[in-house]
């Protein structure tokens, strides 16, 4: 993600990052849709000699093998290695003492923290709510990898947004659409009624792809205003060059503070127990509030109280 950046400009780098991205989140749908099939194919044809029921779970992880072996080729033989984008740990791990830096963490966790907690906790959720559900004869649990798919395929079309309508404006609505999500899977809950249910977490995983693009898409922009803010001629060249550099990494450190995010959504619902689940979605519709007001306050705020806490809004990031 890093590396590539560097290929795009700016008004195109939403849309990059984000299709790059969507590759890699697929992945978690691959993972849901077919390791339950490889769990149950025997290696060899030991099946034959063993119960039909047995389980493979060898299968796991040998299914992956063939796609490692895959990219390291094509990263041998086809990545482009940017020297402009190397840079020194030391110079990298400066990024961790930029205020914006954690501001876009926290927002982050919101989106990219949401598509990887849901998508492990969604199996289960189904599993444990709605046991007996069914659409069209396949089973509840054998549609969760429609939620990963469907994160995953939303996060270029969240990146393009950002690079038309800029970044923040999308993020904010996507934590609003992110809450209409939460409500409706409340609702489901209530009710007992999985298509709600099913739909409702479907929204929920469209709507945290927005946010991983647009979110991804900010990133860039906002480096590089502030690299800009009252410099020019060579010293805004040298600043620029040194935002890139900055804004390139921010975006592995955001990325790993986003994906560590994840592991508490499926922690707060064993916290809840199976039949307080409603307590959890709860804690996160006031976390989607905090990320959407942390957004509009660093970033779409324009009069109010600017003058004591400056704003980027007029950046457009």
């Amino acid at each position: 993600m890093a590396n590539i950046s560097f290929f795009f400009p700016e008004k195109r780098k939403g849309f990059a990052l984000g299709l790059n991205a969507a590759g890699g989140n697929i992945g978690v749908a691959a993972a849901q849709l077919f390791v339950p099939l490889v769990l149950a194919v025997g290696v060899l044809g030991a099946a034959q000699a063993d119960s039909p029921k047995a389980l493979y779970l060898q299968n796991a992880g040998l299914l992956w093998i063939p796609l490692i072996l895959a990219s390291a080729i094509c990263a041998w033989f086809f990545m482009d290695n940017l020297t402009v984008a190397n840079a020194s740990l030391r110079s990298q791990l400066v990024v961790a003492r930029r205020a914006q830096t954690w501001v876009m963490a926290v927002i982050y966790i919101g989106t990219f923290g949401s598509f990887i907690g849901y998508s492990a906790a969604f199996p289960l959720l189904i599993k444990t709510q709605f046991p007996t559900a069914a659409v069209a004869g396949i089973t509840g649990v054998k549609l969760a990898f429609l939620g990963a798919l469907v994160g995953s395929l939303s996060r270029p079309l969240g990146g393009w947004l950002a690079d038309h309508k800029g970044g923040a404006r999308v993020t904010v609505w996507v934590f609003a659409g992110t809450g209409a999500g939460v409500i409706g899977v409340l609702a489901a809950l209530e009710t007992q009624s999985f298509p709600l249910f099913l739909g409702s977490f479907i929204a929920l995983f469209f709507m945290t792809g927005l946010g991983n693009g647009s979110t991804y898409r900010m990133i860039p922009a906002i480096w590089r205003s502030q690299a800009l803010a009252g410099v020019k001629g060579a010293a805004a060249d040298a600043a620029l060059r040194r935002a890139r550099t900055e804004g390139a990494a921010v975006l592995g450190f955001v990325g790993a503070i986003g994906a560590l995010g994840g592991a508490f959504f499926p922690v707060a619902f064993k916290l809840a127990g199976v039949g307080a689940v409603s307590t959890a979605f709860y804690g996160f519709l006031a976390f989607y509030a905090l990320c959407a007001g942390l957004t509009w306050w660093c970033y779409l705020r324009r009069t109010f109280l600017v003058e004591r806490a400056p704003s980027l809004a007029a950046a457009a990031v």
